[in-house]
C-alpha cells in the first residue's frame, strides 16, 4: 500500500510540501523541543498517539549520512541558534549520566490550503551521539541503534590455523 508521503514524493504536486520535524528530548531537559525546519510560522501537529504539539520554527540544516551498507541510519543536524536552545539544556545533563538525548524525526504533509496531515513518515527514534558547538550554533549527530553488530563468519587466528603465519606480514 502506497503511503501519502510516497505519493507526494513520486508526483511532486505543486502546493504540497513535506514538513521535516525533529523532537529533541532528554529526561533532564526542561522540556521536549518540537522543531520544524521548513515552515517559518511553525504549526500544530498531531503525533502518532493522537496528541497535539506545537512545532516551532528553528533554522537548521539537515544532512543524511551516506549509505554505508551496515543498516544504520545517521543524520547530522546543525542548529543556527547561536547556542540559545541546545547548550543550556545539555548543561542540565549530569556528567555521569548514562542516558543520551534522543532525536525523533517525523514528516508531515502541508497543503497550500493550510491543512496538515497527521504523521506521514516516522517516527524514527535516534540517539544523539555527539554535540559540537560553533560560533554559529550547535551541530549534533544522531543515529539509530546499531543493527549489524553480531559477528558473521569465522575468526581465523594463527593460534588455531598455524599455516596462516606465512601470509601475515610481520
Amino acid at each position: 500500500m502506497q503511503t501519502e508521503l510516497q505519493r507526494l514524493l513520486a508526483s511532486q504536486q505543486a502546493g504540497i510540501i513535506e514538513l521535516e520535524t525533529f523532537q529533541v528530548s532528554h529526561p533532564n531537559f526542561s522540556r521536549s523541543y518540537y522543531i520544524v525546519r521548513n515552515l517559518p510560522d511553525g504549526f500544530t501537529g498531531q503525533l502518532e498517539d493522537g496528541s497535539l504539539v506545537e512545532f516551532q520554527y528553528v533554522p537548521v540544516s539537515f544532512e543524511r549520512a551516506a549509505a554505508n551498507g551496515d543498516l544504520d541510519y545517521e543524520i547530522r543536524i546543525t542548529f543556527q541558534d547561536l547556542n540559545e536552545i541546545i547548550a543550556p539544556e545539555v548543561a542540565r545533563i549530569p556528567v555521569d549520566s548514562k542516558v543520551i538525548p534522543t532525536c525523533i524525526v517525523r514528516s508531515f504533509i502541508y497543503r497550500r490550503d493550510g491543512t496538515i496531515s497527521p504523521v506521514a513518515d516516522g517516527p524514527f527514534v535516534l540517539g544523539i551521539n555527539s554535540i559540537a558547538y560553533t560560533p554559529e550554533g550547535c551541530a549534533f549527530t544522531a543515529s539509530s541503534q546499531p543493527l549489524n553488530v553480531s559477528a558473521t563468519g569465522e575468526v581465523y587466528a594463527i593460534v588455531d590455523i598455524p599455516m596462516l603465519k606465512g601470509f601475515v606480514i610481520q
